[in-house]
């Protein structure tokens, strides 16, 4: 555990009069049946005074797994309307694409989990099928990349060229078809339903909404199994 989770543990055991009993876990939205690659630590707590009458949480079993992770396409990913309104430009310059976010692969096909949706509408994931740069296997040209490291304006060795020199060196080549997720997209890979749900405000706070969500779908069944929890709660109390 990081030190931020494991001070948010330490006080959930020791707040109120009897403190909590704690059970985290690191759980993934792919091993739930969702078509995203997304790992986040929850933590639960049960009141001590109920946890020592035998009221337990546990957290629910993984329905996927490798050999049968439900894909983009799988979830209809692919079938959500895009529109260009619907899809973050930078403000200065349209479809400009920063240097951390050419720094690394962010292309999926849809017969694949897609990346991790962030709150950063800057770095949202790219449209599967894209190509990131201009180059025969769609990779950044030349054999020799900086890495991130060098990117730190901490770095020891300054003759080293950053990301941002790279990029600038090699703009020509950035893919002009290149676009990111819509923030529709975004939603229905984090299990909303698109057309369901609104979400509010400027368009990269809308982003900022999906990635900052728990997925429901997930959430769900961390909510069945507290639903568990408190119906032997309400059935020890009588």
């Amino acid at each position: 555990l990081g030190k931020i989770a494991q001070a948010i543990i330490d006080e959930l055991e020791k707040i109120g009069e009897e403190g909590y009993k704690i059970k985290y876990e690191l759980l993934n939205a792919k091993d739930y049946g969702l078509p995203q690659d997304r790992e986040r630590i929850f933590i639960v707590g049960v009141r001590q005074d109920l946890a020592d009458k035998g009221i337990k949480f546990t957290f629910p079993k993984p329905t996927n797994g490798p050999g049968n992770y439900v894909t983009m396409r799988d979830y209809d990913v692919d079938k959500v309307s895009v529109n260009s309104g619907d899809i973050f430009t930078e403000e200065e310059k349209k479809d400009y694409f920063g240097s951390r976010y050419m720094s690394r692969n962010r292309v999926k096909e849809w017969n694949e989990v897609s990346f991790t949706i962030p709150a950063e509408a800057q770095q949202v994931p790219a449209q599967p099928g894209s190509k990131m740069w201009n180059t025969p296997d769609g990779k950044p040209p030349g054999k020799k990349k900086p890495r991130d490291s060098d990117a730190s304006p901490y770095t020891k060795n300054r003759l080293k060229q950053t990301w941002p020199e790279f990029r600038k060196q090699h703009e020509k080549l950035i893919s002009k078809d290149l676009k990111r997720l819509s923030y529709k997209q975004c939603a229905k890979i984090q299990g909303f339903d698109p057309e369901e749900w609104e979400f509010s405000g400027k368009l990269i706070s809308q982003y900022r909404q999906i990635g900052n969500a728990v997925p429901p779908p997930l959430m769900k069944e961390i909510a069945k199994q507290i639903k568990g929890c408190l119906k032997k709660e309400k059935a020890t109390a009588s």
